[in-house]
């Protein structure tokens, strides 16, 4: 919203002169004044959806995929999920890999065993 220029104010009356950008005056109540010169907030943006993790427990891959996660770790083995072991020795797969399973099962394939 543009900014107005305050020319005079009159607190007995309650009532203020502004210029507007565009050169033209106003009498303007002191209430209107002072939404003027203080605009309410923008309201806030909502957040945007969160993005998934990277990696998945191979618990959170077996729901995705509707396998069990004996089925998972044996397909990590395989190559036919990306995967790894942590230090602690817990396998995690990588989301993407899950998702590109996904779609290949729902294009018709349908996901060997190992």
């Amino acid at each position: 919203m543009p900014r107005v220029t305050v020319v005079e104010v009159s607190q007995q009356h309650g009532l203020a002169k502004v210029r507007h950008p565009d050169g033209r005056l106003e009498l303007v109540t002191l209430a209107r004044l002072d939404r003027l010169l203080n605009p309410p907030p923008e309201p806030p943006r909502p957040a945007p959806p969160p993005s998934p993790p990277e990696v998945l427990t191979v618990g959170q891959a077996a729901r995705m995929l509707g396998v069990t996660a004996k089925t998972v770790g044996r397909w990590v083995d395989s190559g036919r999920l990306a995967g790894a072991k942590t230090v602690g020795g817990h396998r995690r797969v990588l989301t993407a890999s899950v998702i590109v399973l996904i779609g290949q099962t729902r294009r018709g394939r349908r996901p060997r065993t190992a």
